[in-house]
């Protein structure tokens, strides 16, 4: 794992926001690192997390999450899980 709980956050929150608010790619490296840059990631980590993209166990965790939030019954996003000791509950109503 290569961030914290804040820095996945956070990342995240600035890619949204290159999306949504400001309509620009982030299907680059240079974007990313502009992200990472906004959203006070240390300059190794943002190298970090470009490199571990190609990487074939980020690449097969992305497949498993994927076809797990499936299997949950995700049809898009936002779709929130809740994951409590009896089990897997979708929302999406």
């Amino acid at each position: 794992m290569l961030t914290n709980g804040k820095d996945t956050e956070e990342i995240s929150r600035q890619m949204w926001k290159r999306i949504y608010q400001f309509h620009k790619d982030i299907s680059t490296p240079e974007s990313f690192k502009e992200a990472g840059k906004l959203a006070k990631m240390q300059p190794e980590l943002i190298e970090k997390a470009i490199a571990a993209i190609d990487q074939q166990e980020t690449k097969d965790r992305l497949k498993k999450y994927t076809a797990d939030a499936l299997n949950s019954g995700a049809f898009g996003a936002p779709t929130i899980i809740l994951h409590l000791p009896s089990g897997r509950i979708s929302l999406r109503e």
